[in-house]
């Protein structure tokens, strides 16, 4: 899992360098699952626990903005 970590960290560095490049907002949301951290799940269970997950990324992201949005007391 640690080199998933680093990958998820050069990753997220590359995009906040895009964005600047480019001057324009880059977001990328991940959803990951694997048999190290469930051993006991099927691939299709993998599958569809990555699709929750990565669900779960995108709504927490929109809320986020949502909350960017609503004006400021």
């Amino acid at each position: 899992m640690f080199e998933l970590d680093i990958k998820l960290i050069e990753l997220n560095r590359l995009i906040e360098i895009w964005s600047k490049v480019n001057d324009q907002e880059l977001s990328v949301c991940i959803g990951f699952s694997s048999r190290v951290t469930y051993p006991y799940m099927t691939v299709d269970d993998l599958v569809r626990n990555a699709e929750e997950m990565l669900i779960k990324k995108k709504q927490e992201y929109y809320a986020h903005k949502e909350c960017e949005k609503q004006p400021q007391a």
